[in-house]
């Protein structure tokens, strides 16, 4: 299990005020120069601003993952939900994307007050021994809020291979919105 060392972390990132009544964390968004990432994250955005207008956009950038989810875990409140930004990063490949989303999901794992949602996703391992394997497994199978979103059929059937016990959706990725 990865824990949260407030020694290590950017002390300097501070919530934004919380007005309403329900909030939506999107965590993880990307600071480097991928524009297919930012394009991913910017209809995200666009997403939370079309289905749910009730709820209070809060976005977090992926290097401020680790502080920000020692404040939101004290501010959590139930009917919040906590978006992992999408994108094809889930797997080996990416290490530390999957770090900072393992991060995420761990510390809000089975809390009943609010969603855990990784949106659409594509999954990559080296292989059916990779090791990285049983570790995601370890993170996000039995989480009972969690819902996994693979954003093309073989991702799809892959992730219901490899996290048998965790929900999984196929939806198609959100540029179009």
């Amino acid at each position: 299990m990865t824990t949260l060392n407030p020694k290590t972390i950017n002390t300097m990132y501070r919530l934004p005020d919380l007005q309403r009544e329900h909030r939506v964390f999107l965590f993880g968004l990307p600071q480097h120069t991928n524009l297919g990432d930012h394009a991913i994250s910017y209809a995200e955005k666009k997403f939370v601003e079309k289905y749910l207008h009730g709820y209070q956009l809060v976005e977090i950038l992926r290097n401020d993952t680790k502080v920000a989810l020692m404040q939101v875990k004290e501010r959590i409140i139930k009917g919040d939900i906590i978006l992992m930004t999408g994108g094809g990063n889930m797997g080996s490949i990416y290490k530390t994307e999957e770090y900072f989303r393992s991060l995420v999901v761990e510390t809000f794992a089975n809390n009943k007050n609010v969603k855990l949602i990784i949106m659409p996703q594509t999954i990559h391992f080296d292989g059916p021994n990779d090791p990285a394997i049983e570790a995601q497994q370890n993170v996000y199978n039995n989480i009972n809020n969690l819902l996994i979103v693979a954003r093309e059929k073989m991702s799809f059937e892959r992730f219901k291979k490899i996290f048998p016990e965790t929900k999984i959706i196929l939806t198609p990725i959100l540029y179009c919105l």
